[in-house]
Order: C-alpha cells, then structure tokens, then sequence
C-alpha cells in the first residue's frame, strides 16, 4: 500500500482475485443446487452468501448480509450473484417453514 509503483497493480490483483473467488463459490452453489440431494438447496444457500460476501461490500447497518457491490464488479456480474442468493434464500426458507 505504500509503494506508488505496486500500489495499482495490488488493488487489480485483489479486485481480480475477489472476483474470482466469487465465481467460484457461485458454481458450486449452482452445482449443489442442481445436485438433487436433500440437503442441496441449504448447500447451495452457504455458497451464494460466500459469492455475495466476496463480490460484496461491507454491511453498513447491522442484520444486513451485504452493503452492495464491491469496487470492480459489473453490476451484471453481481445481479447474477444476487439473483441467485435471494432465489434460493427463498427456497430454504419456505422449506423450513412448511417442516
């Protein structure tokens, strides 16, 4: 951080190395979710929150899982993210409710 000749080069590696990690946890979520196991949707839930907490900003109030969406990421990109977090969310939660 304090080097102005690294400094730029960092802040891409990490921007590139959040949005990888991101995508990462959003296939495993799709392939979990695709799985056909029980517990598929639940699995496929914890991968979303970690894609979301990747790509994501900080909370700025407590109780909320994300801020938004963090520096570098195309709002395609974390709509897709999103989508697919609240989608599911839903899913688990009405499954909970009806058991």
């Amino acid at each position: 951080a304090k080097s102005p000749s690294m400094k730029k080069p960092a802040k891409s590696l990490l921007r590139d190395a959040r949005r990888t990690a991101a995508s990462a946890w959003n296939l495993m979520g799709l392939l979990n979710e695709e799985s056909g196991k029980p517990d598929g949707a639940k699995s496929a839930l914890e991968c979303y929150e970690r894609a979301i907490a990747w790509a994501g900003t900080r909370p700025e109030r407590s109780g909320e899982v994300v801020g938004g969406a963090g520096e570098g990421i195309p709002d395609a990109e974390w709509n897709s993210l999103w989508g697919n977090y609240v989608r599911v969310r839903d899913t688990v939660s009405s499954q909970s409710s009806t058991t």
